[in-house]
């Protein structure tokens, strides 16, 4: 295993991991956490050396290796067609598809703004919640 840098911004139980694959977001308390990140959702316990993870929900991040067909030689050779005849007929539709999804609005910014913005008011309403419970005793 090579050398890495973790890197990590914390607000409150909030914690974004930054990695070089990409940007992921957990919630927890120190020694328990439930997150999400470019490799799927997972869960994670654990303290002083002793750790357990595991990933939830279905395959999603893993990647299982594609079933290989034995080779079946033809019976006929295969016929090529004439270099000449041959054109390019699929670049307008691939510069169409490529423009079109440019064009797309990137749904990140909104998502990481989302994520702030309920991490905020979860710990104003924490703070409010105990404040009262102060209050009342």
């Amino acid at each position: 295993m090579g050398f890495y840098i973790r890197q990590g911004i914390s607000f409150g139980p909030l914690r974004f991991n930054l990695s070089k694959s990409g940007i992921g977001v957990s919630v927890g308390v120190k020694g328990a956490r439930i997150g999400t990140g470019p490799s799927g959702a997972y869960v994670h316990m654990g303290r002083h050396g002793l750790y357990y993870r595991q990933r939830l929900g279905g395959s999603e991040g893993q990647s299982t290796p594609p079933r290989v067909e034995p080779y079946q030689p033809s019976a006929q050779p295969a016929t090529l067609p004439d270099v000449g005849v041959l054109v390019d007929s699929s670049s307008k539709q691939i510069l169409s598809q490529i423009n079109s999804r440019a064009s797309r609005t990137p749904i990140a910014p909104f998502v990481l703004i989302a994520t702030i913005a309920l991490a905020f008011l979860a710990a104003v309403w924490t703070a409010v919640v105990a404040a009262i419970i102060a209050m009342l005793l």
